[in-house]
């Protein structure tokens, strides 16, 4: 993965939200969280950010048909490792819930994946993940190595970098599952 040169700026995590949600969440400078890895290990840098619904966009939000998936991590099954193949990028999962559906007070977590050498920044990274219950405290992007090793419970398998946070009284990471984001704890 390149290196970063600067850490993101508030102008530049305004540009992506907008570029994605076109205005449907909103970030908050002054609670500003977000962080950057290589969450789903295809070697292009992503940023998570927590945000909230922007006020009238619950719809844009719902839409079936936005461009992002909303999906909840603690709701997430991880792949079977019976029948994990580690020659697919992405992993059969077990039949995922409902949709959730984002209420005006929920707290969430946007992931952008990264596209190319500049990544989350480049204008035609759009693959999306609205996290509901995802966005917690103490957030940081933690290398994949570091979090299997630094586990005392045998950790799923990674892909790429976790974002390690505390939700409610639980410290655990999200991590991609290959499909989706899901909760380690």
């Amino acid at each position: 993965m390149p290196a970063t040169a600067t850490p993101p700026q508030v102008s530049e995590i305004r540009a992506a939200l907008e570029r994605t949600y076109k205005g449907a969440v909103a970030f908050d400078e002054r609670n500003s969280r977000a962080v950057v890895g290589d969450f789903n290990g295809d070697g292009s840098e992503d940023i998570a950010v927590a945000v909230r619904p922007a006020p009238g966009k619950l719809a844009a939000l719902n839409d079936e048909y936005a461009n992002w998936i909303v999906a909840d991590p603690r709701k997430v099954e991880p792949p079977d490792p019976r029948n994990f193949d580690p020659h697919q990028g992405v992993q059969k999962l077990a039949p995922a819930p409902a949709r959730p559906r984002v209420e005006a007070a929920d707290a969430l977590l946007v992931v952008i994946h990264g596209y190319k050498d500049t990544g989350w920044r480049n204008p035609e990274a759009m693959q999306t993940y609205l996290l509901k219950n995802a966005a917690g405290a103490d957030m940081s992007a933690q290398p994949r190595a570091d979090a299997q090793t630094s586990s005392q419970k045998k950790t799923p398998r990674l892909l790429g970098d976790v974002i390690r946070e505390r939700l409610g009284d639980e410290s655990g990471f999200l991590y991609w599952t290959g499909a989706s984001y899901g909760w380690f704890h």
